[in-house]
């Protein structure tokens, strides 16, 4: 019976993995689909502009980097896109864009071949996730309507942005009262070594059971 629960045990971890990996490797959807076109850059620090689904970068609480994503219509058809991050929690602020946090920002119907360009610029703000990743997603949608309106047909998807970790460090340049937006005693009172991610923690911690059944089982 206790070989076959730590059976059990293993079995879960390992889909725990099969689960969890995939999460930290960055997948860019960018690129044609049968409506339109989404092309997205980003840039970091004012450097070269680049594609999306970055990971293994740090940066600085309220540091500001820069989203473009261009949208070409190949068919008649509305198109928007909309700045997300992980569940409810507001983790990053948009300090310049054309849209809200969480709103869709469209253009109307337009003929093939016409193109929009929105641009943002964002800084992570949510002291809670120091330390830690938090991804940033741009959701995307093609929209085509009949002569009443009605909508027909839709291609939508989801764009990984960036998945940075955030550092305990304050961005230089940060001259706001951010003591009347955040409550840094949280920040302050977190130890000064970076931390990984809460995902990374649960696949080594799987990994390391996993190993150690093995070689005590052989």
């Amino acid at each position: 019976m206790k070989k076959i629960t730590i059976r059990i045990i293993i079995g879960i971890l390992q889909i725990i993995l099969i689960c969890l990996v995939p999460r930290l490797v960055a997948d860019y959807d960018d690129g044609e689909y049968d409506f339109g076109t989404v092309e997205v850059k980003i840039r970091l620090n004012g450097g070269e502009w680049q594609d999306p689904g970055i990971t293994g970068i740090t940066l600085k609480l309220y540091e500001p980097f820069e989203i473009k994503a261009t949208l070409t219509n190949k068919v008649k058809s509305s198109a928007g896109v909309m700045i997300q991050g992980a569940g409810s929690t507001k983790t990053f602020e948009m300090l310049k864009g054309e849209c809200e946090w969480k709103k869709w920002c469209s253009k109307p119907s337009v003929e093939a071949g016409v193109t929009k360009t929105y641009e943002w610029t964002m800084r992570p703000i949510e002291t809670r996730f120091v330390g830690g990743t938090t991804p940033l997603k741009m959701y995307y949608q093609f929209t085509r309507w009949n002569d009443e309106f009605e909508e027909t047909e839709n291609d939508y998807g989801a764009i990984n942005l960036i998945s940075p970790t955030i550092s305990h460090e304050i961005w230089d340049s940060y001259n706001d009262n951010i003591d009347n937006n955040q409550d840094l005693n949280r920040l302050n009172n977190k130890n000064e070594n970076k931390s990984p991610g809460f995902i990374l923690i649960i696949i080594l911690i799987s990994l390391l059971i996993i190993s150690s059944y093995k070689k005590n089982k052989f």
